[in-house]
Formats: structure tokens, C-alpha cells, sequence
């Protein structure tokens, strides 16, 4: 590097700034978390501005990195957030919520992301004023029994909400075209604010180390063969073919590459022969229907889908490969 180019580094560095953090506007007609709007514009909270957002809810700041030969800052950074209630992952709306997921993962990969889940039910709508009657009073045990009901119906909201939660997690781990991204738990909304800035602050501690990536359902996917690892083009294929694990397993577990006595001495004579080259033909298994036996009748892909499906992974990745994977499902392997 000439030395004329370093003055040219530090102006640039010098001039990066952080950006405004912004909420999207369409969070004002949702009425799980419109009551927390005056906390995200206020100069003493997030003092964030209103605007358009897409794919996500909220865009805060991150302290951009450093180059490690100047130690000058690099392109500014930004933490994007998505909002979710337990109503998210209702069954009506589970599959348009794993769609907006899945917009908002392809933005960075998966990087620099977050989703806040919460807890506690929204806030029914409002009711109109009871007048106020002359006289009228209510009894300690009538007041003490509505306090007691409304503390019943608040715990009973949360714990609806943590099944919620937990169900929303189930449904991205099954799934290996969603990167992991955290799902922060919420319970109160008015701790919002709080959640969000812990969680800037902790990213953007120069001594906190970066966490290790988890293992997501794609490096799992690359280790069900019987040949681990999958190589990434067999998997990517796999991820494109089924649409989750459950799916994959239901199709393999219903045919078998190695004869139909399933005994070990013919499995073993099965892998001996993909391990020297001379690999078994599935043709006959995936055109036959007399070995598609499935284990599990109720398949919810069906013997012809999962029969259908096989054969093109056969066709996209070849023989070798497609019987490492089938047969890989019908052994317990430890991975």
C-alpha cells in the first residue's frame, strides 16, 4: 500500500457517523405495540424518527468495526429488529409470519438481526366509560375478587405467550433455509425500550467477543448421510426438494436401498458396495411401489410425493449420494 492512500482512509473513517435509528410507521396500527410509540420518539429513550420500513420494525445504530491495520471505523452499521405477539404464530398467520421471517433474514443472512417475541397479551380495546352512578361504591371482596381475576388473566396471557414463543422457535429450527437469528423474549411491553438498548450495548462492547454461531438446521441437514459430511450441493438440493426435516424423513423412511429383509448383514453389503462404486440401483425402489413401505401411514407428503421427490434428488446429485442419504434414515447414527 502506498503511503499516499493511508490520509485517504482516515478522511473517510473520520467521516462516518452513526445513523438515526428509525421505527416503522405501521406500528401504529398494531395494536400490540402502538402504546409504545411516545417511548421510542422520546429525546430521553431511543429518540428514534418515523419512517417506511419494508421487512422490519426498528433500525438502531451499531458502532461500526474497526480496521484492525488503521483502527479507523469502517461502513456504518445497523441493528434491525422485528416485532412479534403470540398472535404472529396463530394458524392462520403462522405461515405469512415464517414468509415475513424469511424476507427479513434475506436481508443480511442473518446478521445483525433480532426478533422481539412478546409475551404478554396486547392490551384489549378500550372500552367506553361506565357513567358514574350517586352513591355507588364497591365492596373490599368485590375489589379484592377483580384484582385477583385481572392477575389470573395477566399470568394466563404470559404463559400463552412463552407456548407462543416456543413454538415460533420449533417451526425455525425445522426449518434449513432460515439463518439463525436470536428471538428475544419480551415479557412486559413497556421493557422494550430497555430490551432493545441491552441488546445494542452488548454488541457493541469492544471486549465482548463475538458469540459463536450456532449450529442451524442446514449444518444438521449436511450430516444426515450415511458418509457425513454432505457435501453443499447435495444439501442445498435436499433444502430445495423438502421443505423441512419431518419431510425428508417421511420419504426416506418409506423406502430402502438395501434389500427387503433389512437384516445387517445386507446393510452392510449395501454401504460395502456404495463404498466400492458398484452402487445399488434405486430405479427399481423408486419406481416399484411394493418397497415404498412407509413406517408412518399418516406421511404428509405422501408415497408418490416422497417417491417423486427422491427420484430428482437422484437425478440432481446422482446415485451414490441419494442412497448415503436414504439409508442414513433408517439406521440410529450418532451425529
Amino acid at each position: 500500500m502506498s503511503a499516499d492512500f493511508h490520509p485517504v482512509i482516515y478522511t473517510i473513517s473520520q467521516n462516518v457517523e452513526m445513523a438515526s435509528g428509525y421505527f416503522c410507521h405501521n406500528l401504529r396500527r398494531r395494536r400490540s405495540f402502538k402504546s409504545i410509540i411516545p417511548d421510542f420518539t422520546a429525546q430521553g429513550g431511543l429518540g428514534l424518527l418515523e419512517r417506511n420500513l419494508d421487512t422490519h420494525d426498528l433500525i438502531l445504530p451499531l458502532q461500526p468495526f474497526l480496521d484492525p491495520r488503521t483502527g479507523h471505523a469502517l461502513a456504518a452499521r445497523q441493528l434491525r429488529f422485528l416485532l412479534l405477539s403470540s398472535s404472529a404464530v396463530a394458524e392462520a398467520q403462522l405461515e405469512a409470519t415464517i414468509e415475513r421471517i424469511q424476507r427479513f433474514a434475506s436481508l443480511t443472512g442473518g446478521k445483525d438481526l433480532a426478533i422481539v417475541f412478546l409475551l404478554a397479551s396486547p392490551p384489549p380495546p378500550a372500552q367506553p366509560t361506565a357513567p358514574i352512578i350517586a352513591n355507588s361504591f364497591t365492596t373490599a371482596k368485590k375489589l379484592a375478587q377483580q384484582t385477583a381475576q385481572l392477575s389470573a388473566d395477566t399470568e394466563r396471557g404470559n404463559i400463552d405467550g412463552v407456548v407462543a414463543w416456543t413454538k415460533l422457535q420449533a417451526e425455525l429450527t425445522n426449518r434449513s433455509d432460515i439463518p439463525y437469528i436470536p428471538i428475544l423474549p419480551l415479557t412486559a411491553l413497556c421493557q422494550l425500550p430497555q430490551l432493545v438498548q441491552k441488546h445494542v450495548a452488548a454488541l457493541n462492547t469492544p471486549s465482548h467477543p463475538a458469540p459463536k454461531q450456532s449450529v442451524n438446521t442446514f449444518d444438521l441437514l449436511q450430516q444426515c448421510t450415511s458418509n457425513p459430511p454432505m457435501d453443499r450441493q447435495t444439501a442445498y438440493c435436499l433444502s430445495d426438494l423438502f421443505v423441512n426435516m419431518e419431510e425428508l424423513a417421511a420419504a426416506c423412511t418409506g423406502i430402502s436401498s438395501a434389500p427387503q429383509s433389512s437384516s445387517p448383514s445386507a446393510r452392510a453389503a449395501a454401504r460395502a458396495s456404495i463404498e466400492a462404486g458398484s452402487y445399488v440401483q434405486t430405479d427399481g425402489l423408486l419406481d416399484d411401489p411394493l418397497p415404498w413401505t412407509s413406517q408412518n401411514g399418516t406421511s404428509a407428503i405422501g408415497d408418490d410425493g416422497g417417491r417423486m421427490k427422491l427420484k430428482q434428488m437422484r437425478d440432481l446429485v446422482g446415485e451414490k449420494q441419494c442412497i448415503e442419504v436414504v439409508d442414513f434414515w433408517k439406521e440410529e447414527w450418532l451425529i
